[in-house]
């Protein structure tokens, strides 16, 4: 068996693996809201705030989890045979690339609160925009680069705003404050102003903004 066909072999392993365990993890009632949160360290306070770099695994997260392993393993065995004919140097620099999104897209959905999983969304719009101008030697590769970074940056700008909203009515990033919060938040927030749009309704609005701008830009 060639070394192509062991990455095969072993995806498919870890995959199993995986599978069952999400399984057993979410196999009653308890364990499909049990949450872990894992915290890291904590960034610098200003003045009370102050946001922990932390880890939070739970059956949505798990499953994410699966799902950007798995699909990151079959990108990468795609493309050993992809990029075979490309000079060592361009390769290496592809699978550094490759790797970086990866990283990126696993902080982004493990990250414990907003603000993580913000690093995380910025880093795969940097990683998407080093992998799209590639062959930066490639006009339509530099161009296609360009309006990945432009279209990145007007989502960039409603998920700001709705970060600010989510802190400015929940007084608090982490995603265990804010979704025991929401039912209260919900029945004491004022509408905007001039609309019949609730707060809630705003900040879902603006970060859904930014989901469009990272989609749309492929």
């Amino acid at each position: 068996m060639n070394a192509q066909g062991i990455r095969i072999v072993l995806g498919m392993c870890l995959g199993a693996h995986g599978v069952k365990g999400v399984r057993r993890y979410g196999g009653n009632d308890t364990a499909r809201h049990a949450c872990r949160a894992c915290a890291l360290m904590h960034s610098g306070a200003v003045g009370h705030f102050q946001v922990p770099w932390g880890f939070r695994i739970d059956p949505l997260s798990g499953m994410m989890l699966l799902v950007v392993t798995g699909i990151g393993t079959l990108i990468h065995v795609y493309s050993t045979a992809y990029m075979a004919e490309e000079p060592r140097g361009g390769f290496a620099r592809f699978f550094c690339y490759l790797n970086l999104f990866c990283f990126f897209m696993l902080t982004l959905v493990l990250g414990s609160n907003v603000l993580v999983m913000f690093v995380g969304w910025e880093g795969v719009g940097l990683a998407s925009y080093l992998l799209i101008g590639f062959w930066f030697q490639r006009e339509s590769a530099n161009q296609g680069s360009l309006k990945a970074f432009l279209v990145n940056r007007v989502g960039d700008l409603g998920f700001v705003v709705g970060i600010a909203g989510v802190l400015t009515y929940f007084g608090s990033l982490d995603y265990s404050t804010v979704f025991a919060a929401v039912p209260n938040v919900a029945a004491l927030a004022p509408n905007l102003p001039g609309t019949h749009w609730s707060v809630i309704t705003a900040i879902g609005f603006f970060l859904f903004i930014g989901a469009m701008a990272k989609s749309a830009q492929m």
